[in-house]
Parts: structure tokens; C-alpha cells; sequence
């Protein structure tokens, strides 16, 4: 979704692509096994 309002195929307001950018660096991390807890 994120790439589509790049592209102009969507028009969301900033509030819901912010959303969608921290849930990207979320998901992003889990995937490559970054983790922001401290042992």
C-alpha cells in the first residue's frame, strides 16, 4: 500500500501511511531477525 501511494494508485492521509511505514519496520525486522530486546 505503501508503494501504491507512492505510484499515485492510492491517496491516503499521512496519519494511515505513517501507520503502515511502523508497521513495515516492524514486520521488516521480524523477518531478518533484528530485534530491539536487550538480553
Amino acid at each position: 500500500m505503501i508503494e501504491a501511494n507512492g505510484r499515485g494508485f492510492w491517496n491516503a492521509d499521512e496519519e494511515t501511511l505513517e501507520k503502515l511505514r511502523n508497521l513495515y519496520e516492524l514486520t521488516d525486522g521480524e523477518l531478518e531477525g533484528v530485534s530491539n530486546v536487550v538480553n
